[in-house]
């Protein structure tokens, strides 16, 4: 099931807005910002929820979701300071505001466009493909051969961007069957003008879709004469077919075309930069939507299961960590804000003790926002961690 939620700092929002005005580009990082607020969920455990939810949860969940991303809360604001060292509270008196600032520093002025920047998610642990890709749910020997061998290692960054086995009707928005081998969509916001059914002009926003299908042309015809009808209806849509006879050149001339988009140019650098995912900036960007999927996910629980979590003392979680901090912060100020809203409501909810274990990479052991909880932390050796090859 796919969720929606996110988390900004106040000092990445004012950034980013700076960026956007400067180089007139606030469609890309709305997209961005977009996308790394939606996430799927895979789950063994209720997650549905009842006919009658508690109203301090619901309200909960709103003030989590309504942004996309929504504004941190003070509490969360204040941890990545003390963390960081990097933004300071700032009490607007005039205004009746609290706000968290970045502190002067030699890189000030670049860190708009670095902030842009970081928001190309990708994980330059990834090099060897064989060894972080899952490959559980490749159709043939021709696609994994696609992902680990036809891609050369100048661009092994593009096997982790691909998406695997995304059914057509996420594309097309109707009932059409089945799946694609592979998929890449570029979370930039394009806007056209079309006429709604009223004959209205309506401005709308989608995304630049490439589709690839790595299987023999003689298996799929049928499949892609209709990815290419779909593809004639929509010009922001790619097709890329790679044929047993023509691999070679059918990988090259994907690669080429795929390769000059803005947003992959600025993913590859990522990758290649190995400080990407410790560099401080980037945990001050993405961590805060770390924060808000195990706040959207631990909601939902509470939601699904509250009569039941009613009667017990203790709920035992524990959050397998493979990049970024974000799970003691989590928890910690989504109890608060429980905590804030029964303090103001009448009807009062009662949630179990949560007792929490984090298991963290060796990257990430030192980070700030987990020098507070080592004795939490179980370190994970690097090569037992499979890294999900999608990147939202």
């Amino acid at each position: 099931m796919q969720y929606q939620a996110g988390l900004i700092l106040e000092s990445v929002r004012e950034c980013l807005k700076i960026y956007a005005c400067e180089h007139h580009n606030e469609s890309a990082v709305d997209g961005l910002l977009r996308s790394l607020c939606t996430f799927d969920v895979q789950a063994p455990l209720n997650l549905e929820a009842p006919p009658e939810i508690p109203s301090i949860l619901a309200v909960a969940v709103n003030i989590l979701t309504r942004g996309l991303p929504t504004l941190a809360s003070i509490n969360l604001e204040q941890h990545f300071a003390n963390a960081f060292k990097l933004t300071t509270r700032v009490d607007d008196i005039d205004n009746g505001r609290i706000r968290f600032l970045l502190k002067q520093n030699p890189i000030a002025a670049s860190l708009p466009d670095k902030f842009f920047k970081v928001l190309h998610v990708i994980d330059p642990r990834a090099k060897d493909r064989g060894r972080y890709l899952d490959l559980s749910n490749v159709d043939s020997s021709f696609e994994e051969s696609f992902l680990l061998q036809l891609i050369p290692e100048k661009y092994a960054y593009l096997a982790q961007l691909l998406e695997k086995q995304r059914s057509r009707s996420s594309f097309t928005r109707d009932n059409n069957q089945g799946h694609v081998d592979f998929s890449f969509e570029i979370p930039y916001n394009i806007e056209r003008e079309r006429n709604n059914r009223y004959n209205q002009q309506v401005q709308t926003k989608h995304h630049k879709i490439f589709v690839i299908e790595v299987d023999g042309e003689r298996y799929h015809t049928d499949l892609i004469d209709d990815l290419k009808d779909f593809a004639i209806a929509n010009l922001r849509t790619n097709i890329k077919h790679i044929t047993e006879d023509q691999v070679y050149r059918d990988v090259k001339d994907f690669i080429e075309s795929v390769s000059r988009e803005d947003y992959v140019i600025i993913t590859k650098e990522n990758f290649e930069n190995d400080r990407y995912i410790t560099d401080p900036f980037t945990s001050l960007a993405i961590s805060p939507f770390g924060v808000a999927r195990l706040q959207r996910v631990f909601l939902q629980y509470l939601i699904a299961n509250y009569e039941a979590l009613f009667q017990q003392d203790c709920v035992r979680v524990a959050v397998i960590e493979r990049d970024f901090p974000c799970a003691q912060v989590a928890f910690e100020d989504i109890l608060d804000l429980i905590n804030r809203l029964n303090q103001l409501s009448e009807k009062k909810i009662i949630i179990p003790k949560i007792e929490l274990a984090i298991y963290t990479t060796l990257e990430f052991c030192n980070n700030p926002l987990n020098n507070a909880i080592q004795n939490l932390l179980l370190i994970i050796s690097h090569h037992l961690i499979t890294y999900n090859n999608r990147h939202q």
